[in-house]
């Protein structure tokens, strides 16, 4: 199977998990580093466990994930903006947004593709999708909101 069919279909998996088990298996990639590695399938609280405070901590690391992915998608530097460009274009087309996105966090940021596919799951289904065209007038709200 082809990464990217893969990547696909781990993102359709994390799309249709609560944002609770999204957390919780986000602070588990901390506890449990070796699950940050696998890339191969999506991860679940089976692997996991429930260590305690993983909840907490995934909120905050996704807290962290998401200013940076805004900084970088709706306030991007002059050397980003062709690449920032082609992420709107991929997140704007029907399907793999989460997908695209998780690569953007590997590739650019270095973010291991476990960890990578669960914030963009978070980020699309707590920011993209409820704000519709005004993404990043959205996304800013929530940011200063969480302050």
């Amino acid at each position: 199977m082809a990464i990217k069919s893969v990547t696909v279909e781990t993102a359709a998996k994390y799309e249709l998990m609560s944002d609770d088990s999204l957390y919780d298996l986000l602070g588990s990639t901390v506890h449990l580093p070796e699950i940050a590695t696998i890339s191969h399938r999506a991860l679940t609280i089976d692997d996991a466990g429930r260590p305690n405070g993983a909840r907490e901590l995934g909120k905050r690391i996704y807290s962290r994930w998401s200013r940076t992915l805004h900084d970088f998608l709706c306030a991007p530097s002059t050397e980003d903006k062709d690449l920032t460009d082609k992420v709107w274009a991929a997140l704007a087309k029907q399907g793999g947004a989460v997908a695209a996105l998780s690569a953007v966090l590997v590739s650019a940021f270095g973010l291991a593709p476990a960890t990578a596919a669960i914030v963009a799951a978070l980020v699309m289904k707590l920011v993209v999708t409820p704000a519709g065209n005004e993404v990043c007038k959205f996304w800013s709200e929530k940011l200063e909101a969480a302050q």
